[in-house]
């Protein structure tokens, strides 16, 4: 069970990593960065919301941790737009 965990942790990170660099190679060819991000963020909120309307409870925890955690990453990046470094 550990080594399950242990490679889902290692997936999301790595999935976290490229994310955040195509993220920035959008950005570089946006012309205007902080709308796009603004944009993806809308997007992936609403993603988000629509997957985890099924009723259960499990669910809305989920989701909400999911949305908390979008938050979280979309103040990371609003002061690190212009910079090259990822979280």
């Amino acid at each position: 069970m550990n080594l399950m965990l242990s490679h889902a942790i290692t997936a999301m990170r790595v999935n976290e990593r490229l994310i955040c660099r195509l993220l920035q190679w959008a950005v570089a060819h946006s012309q205007d960065p902080h709308a796009f991000i603004e944009s993806v963020l809308e997007a992936a909120r609403s993603d988000i919301r629509r997957s985890g309307d099924d009723g259960s409870t499990n669910s809305a925890i989920a989701t909400g941790e999911a949305l908390e955690y979008l938050d979280d990453l979309a103040n990371e990046m609003k002061p690190r737009l212009s910079k090259p470094n990822c979280p």
